[in-house]
């Protein structure tokens, strides 16, 4: 099964579009971290296409707006741990490794432009992609990207950082770093 279709398999909310840019962008990093894996559909686009070293990052307990009645994480994660799907997922590609923490915590592992790729595609609420964008801003050396631009806590949190960002296929949104 060639990449795009193993990626495609993989539940989640990208497009084929979306998949083919992410896998062609990483082909020409060597290193690459995404935060907000989920199920490791875009991670195994990321992975495919980057020759070097590409962390996925996810605490797998599901967005504080997807809080079920047990007051954790969204009904998914609490039913069945997303992070052992993720990791089966996105077993085949050697060059990856889970980080399974807060965006933040993982954001302290690593030094500013230290990383040739960054994408954005954890919580989705207001202040959460705010600090998602604050934290992971500078670690960025080539592209800083993201999805669900067409969210509009994501265009304000852009916005009101001052992001002069482009319009990638769908959702997606990316700044050229040099």
């Amino acid at each position: 099964m060639n990449w795009l279709d193993y990626s495609d398999s993989v539940p989640g909310f990208m497009s084929r579009e979306e998949l083919t840019w992410l896998h062609d962008r990483a082909a020409t990093m060597q290193t690459v971290v995404e935060i907000g894996t989920w199920k490791g559909r875009s991670g195994s686009a990321l992975a495919a296409g980057c020759p070097g070293k590409v962390w996925c990052i996810d605490h797998f307990r599901g967005s504080p707006d997807q809080v079920s009645e047990e007051g954790v994480g969204c009904a998914e994660a609490v039913k069945g741990h997303v992070g052992e799907l993720a990791r089966k997922n996105l077993a085949r590609f050697p060059n990856v490794t889970i980080l399974e923490m807060t965006s933040r915590q993982a954001a302290d592992l690593f030094e500013d432009g230290s990383v040739d790729m960054v994408f954005i595609d954890g919580t989705h609420g207001y202040r959460a992609v705010i600090s998602d964008l604050i934290a992971w801003r500078p670690k960025a050396r080539k592209l800083f990207c993201g999805h669900d631009a067409d969210w509009g806590t994501v265009r304000d949190a852009l916005r009101d950082l001052k992001v002069e960002w482009t319009a990638g296929p769908d959702a997606i949104w990316y700044v050229e770093v040099e």
